[in-house]
């Protein structure tokens, strides 16, 4: 059965705010569960947040044992970027979190950290930890490899983001509502007990007006973030447009890239194809000269100079092979060129505007590139064409001067 296509990031968004409550974080979770099941299908998921006690961790689907350990939690809230790993060797980095999959079966993993490197405006995060958001990550994992290969993060980053807010939003509400209910509790009792001293019911009120000035306080920063929330739904409308046009120069990159590997491979063909030409001449040439060896004196002569010729053949062949070796390394440049414009699309995908000027710069670079190699392509199958052109040269030379042999015999 295949998934529902997720909703609207700007619905995703305001789904999330409004399911801020002090439930200490229950309907954010079930939110964030739906919104990720359509977005990115997993086998298994948990929220992470750091509380003064340590990681607290949330699982998303049935199962109750942590997926990751700190030391991937540690890395990806100092990273502040998304981290994919495709298979399990790849966590061998991590051998908690390494352990933790094992024992789980599990072999792919996507972690997206609540807080960005960047803010909205492409500027570096703040220093203080409390403007960048709440310490964290959403945790996504499957039973085989490459499962988020293709997942997209312009989506999935967000929801990220405003879920850490609601889940300490929610964890804070819940703390205030309980203690504000034991505190009226407790002015209850002490109301209706007539020997209890008049300074501690004060005392014990005050507490109580302190707490809901607070519990207020939190509500209206759940206001701030669903206006948060609305504000980013708009946001994303324009980051999903440049990002698709993006993730198109992206492609075409690709398949210029792809274009370069058929053609080196079809110059590596017609390479093979002419050192097997040369070596059909070598043998030919080899039984010219046995026969030359046992003619005329005249024969010893041309024997002497199809070997030059020979030679001068060989030449150009070590020659042609050098340049396709360097085509070869050209075209390993390029994938590593590509490659590095992949993996930086991905890193630096935390804002519109530097994902945008990554990829611009990765299509003039690979461009040039690409540009380079074609001319070096053109100027190697011209060499080729030269050497094909001297080799039937000479064929027809030493033909013409087996017919002209007899004649000056005596």
């Amino acid at each position: 059965m295949l998934p529902s296509p997720p909703m609207d990031i700007s619905d995703a968004l305001l789904a999330l705010a409004g399911a801020v409550g002090p439930d200490g974080g229950r309907a954010v979770s079930q939110t964030l569960r739906a919104l990720l099941q359509a977005a990115a299908p997993f086998d298994a998921a948990e929220a992470v947040l750091r509380r003064r006690e340590g990681w607290a961790h949330c699982r998303l689907d049935e199962g109750e044992a942590h997926i990751v350990g700190e030391d991937l939690l540690d890395h990806v809230v100092r990273l502040r970027a998304p981290l994919r790993l495709d298979d399990l060797p790849e966590a061998a980095a991590f051998p908690e979190t390494h352990r933790r999959l094992s024992a789980l079966n599990l072999r792919s993993l996507l972690a997206i950290p609540f807080s960005a490197g960047m803010d909205p405006e492409g500027g570096e995060a703040p220093g203080d930890p409390a403007a960048r958001g709440p310490e964290g990550a959403v945790i996504l994992a499957r039973r085989f490899g490459w499962a988020f290969a293709g997942t997209s993060l312009h989506y999935l980053w967000p929801v990220a983001g405003l879920a850490g807010r609601a889940f300490e939003l929610a964890v804070a509400l819940t703390a205030l509502t309980d203690r504000t209910e034991s505190l009226e509790a407790e002015v209850a009792r002490l109301t209706a007990d007539p020997q209890v001293q008049e300074a501690e019911r004060q005392a014990l009120r005050l507490e109580v007006e302190r707490a809901r000035v607070e519990s207020a306080e939190a509500w209206r920063a759940v206001d701030s973030a669903r206006a948060a929330g609305q504000e980013a739904a708009s946001r994303a409308f324009d980051l999903e447009g440049l990002l698709g046009h993006a993730a198109a120069e992206r492609d075409a990159l690709r398949g210029e890239a792809e274009q370069a590997r058929g053609e080196a491979e079809a110059l590596r063909a017609e390479v093979a194809g002419l050192r097997a030409d040369a070596e059909a001449a070598r043998v030919q040439l080899e039984a010219r000269g046995r026969e030359a060896a046992e003619a005329h004196r005249a024969r010893e002569a041309a024997e002497a100079d199809l070997e030059a010729r020979v030679r001068e053949a060989r030449a150009a062949w070590e020659t042609a092979e050098e340049e396709v070796r360097h085509w070869r390394a050209e075209a390993e440049r390029l994938k590593e060129r590509l490659a590095a414009a992949q993996a930086d699309h991905d890193a630096h995908a935390r804002t519109l505007r530097e994902e945008l000027e990554a990829a611009h710069r990765a299509a003039s670079e690979k461009g040039e590139a690409l540009v380079a190699a074609e001319e070096r392509g053109r100027t190697l199958e011209a060499r080729l064409a030269a050497a094909r052109a001297r080799r039937r040269k000479e064929a027809e030379t030493g033909r013409t001067g087996d017919d002209a042999g007899p004649a000056r015999r005596p």
